[in-house]
């Protein structure tokens, strides 16, 4: 780690909810001075210095990552920040009516770990436990051709990928390519098809082999998502 490095960054990305498990991390000081408990008034000043500096960082972070075109725009794959190994990332914004719906298709293109996950304009997330605010490869219904079409709705588009905005109207997309195989990423395949239309003409614009689903299906679906969720924080 560089000296004098103030923050170590982990992302744990669990595929299957159901059966894995988080990485356990474990950090020992291992020389310097013996490290002592700050008092209740040093932990509000440090608290106080973070926020100095997180709130100008995410103002100028978010329109960097995310307004740098129109709503509902979702641009060809491209390396991501952080310096991540095999990966890349695409990221939007989107805007959408009740009666309207986003219809993303995406290649997974053989990446070890392939998502979609929506947040509000500055980057917090929805209830993603009790709705399917976020689809990754193994909780999505993939295309006959291997592709994966996410539908971002505010109401239930009866289609399996229904990315749940939770009440938001606009608001931020990612999707994330981890350990893609040699090669890397290809962006000429990486977004396929974009279609912001009527809630009520989705099914016109579904690629083949696009799972639809009854209402009895989506409660199926989401009580298992939240019993695989419950599970991966007794596993932490």
């Amino acid at each position: 780690m560089k000296e004098g490095a103030e923050l170590l960054f982990v992302r744990d990305s669990l595929h299957d909810w159901g059966r894995e498990s988080p990485i356990a991390l474990e950090v020992r000081r291992l020389s310097g001075p013996p490290a002592t408990a700050l008092d209740d008034d040093a932990l509000a000043r440090r608290a106080a210095e973070i926020v100095d500096r997180a709130v100008p960082y995410w103002i100028r972070s978010m329109p960097k990552w995310f307004a740098q075109r129109p709503h509902n725009v979702v641009p060809p794959a491209a390396a991501s920040n952080f310096a991540y190994a095999k990966q890349a990332t695409s990221g939007a914004q989107f805007r959408i009516a009740e009666d309207e719906a986003l219809v993303v298709t995406a290649d997974p293109m053989g990446a070890a770990y392939f998502g979609f996950q929506i947040a509000d304009p500055w980057g917090s997330a929805p209830d993603y436990a009790n709705h399917t605010a976020s689809l990754n490869a193994a909780q999505a219904r993939a295309n006959d051709d291997g592709t994966v079409t996410f539908v971002v709705a505010l109401r239930d588009p009866q289609v399996h990928n229904w990315v749940d905005t939770v009440g938001l109207e606009e608001g931020t997309l990612l999707i994330r390519w981890q350990a893609l195989p040699a090669g890397g990423i290809d962006p000429r395949r990486s977004i396929r098809q974009v279609a912001l239309v009527k809630l009520s003409d989705v099914a016109e614009v579904l690629p083949k082999g696009a799972h639809r689903v009854s209402a009895d299906d989506r409660r199926h679906q989401l009580a298992a998502r939240k019993a695989a969720y419950a599970r991966r924080l007794v596993e932490a």
